[in-house]
């Protein structure tokens, strides 16, 4: 066929609303071929030069080094004075629509063509574990800002630890927290994925509220079970690590990881509400309450037991108060009974993400594991 030129009418609502440059681009001897549809720039990061040279940064050339360069960004401003990213995500019923573009982006920088054309071409579920991780990723760098000041906490109270107290009390801490580690990856179950997809999905508040009480429901009962089979297995956990300390610790431990799954649970709904300061003055508050409580550990008591019971206080302050947060913010969220198909909704979406996040943890604590088996706890 051949190609006719636009109305004259059409040339005319171009030139209402674009520059001529448009459509000129659009013509042809003078004739009107062509008229612009949308004008987007998508996939460039927009830096100022003279704020990096100032900085001494250099434009990062790699994904690696994006990360690199967005933890020093972070760093070198710990008062929040100046954030490594500025993103908007928000747009009434449509907010999160740029994220998907982060998201295609992320998926070709991190895992390569092959992985974002399976996922393009829908051969892999739109919430494969490739999409999730590559989000987790996108999270981690834009969040950068707020997890630094956690991170800082974490290894100074390390530090602090591993000095002043023995190296058997040091080592009996270090299981601990393994313990907890693990009891979270093993029992979060998706949860925190399924949170963030159905309380998104709907823009129904009655429907999404439901799902939402749900998702919690289920974190709570698994990880009062999970408390249950730690305290009744604490002898044979004591065993495993060779230490006869531990047991009688294991109480202050078992509700650990429910309560770090339900802190992550409830970021990503204050996240989804635009509430990303909240976050933020948490991680700020609590990581000073836990340095308070590591220097109480380290120069008054030197009782590990004292230090993972106000460990546990604090976790379940922290989840008190985002409770607290969210239903002033939106509605309270109620363990009431829910309803067995959406129990079944939940776990079809979650469990294949389970899946992932413990064999990823396994993979990691491996190391950690095989150590407690075979040292002493003095060594570990």
């Amino acid at each position: 066929g051949r190609i006719v030129p636009l109305p004259e009418a059409v040339g005319a609502n171009t030139e209402l609303g674009w520059d001529r440059i448009w459509s000129d681009a659009g013509r042809v001897d003078g004739e009107l071929y062509g008229a612009p549809l949308m004008a987007s720039l998508k996939s460039f990061i927009w830096y100022s030069p003279v704020a990096f040279e100032r900085a001494g940064y250099e434009v990062p050339t790699t994904w690696d080094e994006l990360v690199e360069l967005t933890d020093r960004v972070a760093a070198d401003h710990p008062d929040g004075s100046v954030a490594p990213w500025c993103l908007g995500a928000a747009d009434g019923a449509t907010t999160g629509w740029p994220v998907s573009d982060w998201l295609e982006d992320g998926l070709l920088a991190i895992h390569g063509t092959g992985a974002y054309d399976q996922w393009a071409s829908h051969d892999v579920p739109v919430d494969a574990p490739v999409a999730v991780s590559t989000l987790d990723s996108l999270d981690s760098l834009l969040l950068a800002s707020v997890k630094i000041v956690t991170l800082g906490s974490t290894m100074a109270n390390t530090m602090i630890l591993s000095r002043s107290l023995s190296l058997e009390a040091y080592g009996t801490y270090a299981q601990g927290v393994l313990l907890v580690a693990l009891g979270a990856d093993a029992t979060v179950l998706g949860l925190v994925d399924a949170v963030n997809y159905f309380f998104n999905r709907d823009r129904r508040q009655d429907v999404a509220r439901e799902y939402v009480n749900s998702i919690f429901v289920i974190q709570t009962a698994v990880g009062l079970v999970t408390a249950v089979l730690l305290v009744a297995l604490r002898g044979a956990i004591g065993g495993y690590f060779s230490n006869p300390m531990l047991p009688a610790l294991v109480v202050l431990l078992a509700l650990r990881p429910m309560l770090t799954n339900m802190t992550s649970m409830f970021q990503v709904l204050i996240m989804s509400i635009g509430r990303a300061k909240a976050i933020a003055i948490r991680n700020i508050v609590f990581s000073a309450l836990k340095f308070t409580a590591v220097l109480i550990t380290a120069l008054l008591t030197s009782s590990i037991a004292v230090l993972f019971a106000m460990l546990l206080a604090l976790d379940a302050l922290s989840v008190l108060w985002f409770w607290d947060c969210f239903r002033r913010w939106k509605y309270m969220i109620r363990l009431i009974r829910p309803r067995w198909d959406r129990i079944r909704e939940i776990l079809a979406f979650s469990l294949p993400m389970a899946v992932y996040v413990l064999t990823a943890s396994l993979m990691r604590q491996v190391g950690e594991l095989v150590i407690g088996m075979h040292e002493s706890t003095q060594r570990y």
